[in-house]
């Protein structure tokens, strides 16, 4: 219980950082992820928090090396792109 108490603080504070940073953030309906790359897993991460938030926001991956395979399980409404794949 103390690990998932802990995971939901995380989220609120990212989120929060996310408000604050970006103007208007809960207007917006897409996000493009400018990465290093090579599976995506910053990008399923924040699928995952956005999702348990609530919020339907699409996530766009711009990577500049990519393992497409790894990219076989995002979100539907998601896409990334790498500039050597």
């Amino acid at each position: 219980s103390e690990i998932v108490e802990l995971a939901t603080a995380l989220r609120a504070r990212l989120l929060a950082y996310l408000r604050h940073t970006i103007p208007d953030f809960d207007e917006c309906t897409d996000l493009v992820l400018a990465d290093l790359g090579y599976s995506g897993s910053v990008q399923k991460a924040l699928r995952r928090v956005f999702d348990l938030g609530g919020l339907e926001i699409r996530l766009h991956g711009a990577y500049l090396i990519s393992l497409d395979d790894a990219f076989d399980d995002i979100a539907d409404e998601d896409s990334a792109a790498g500039f050597i794949s």
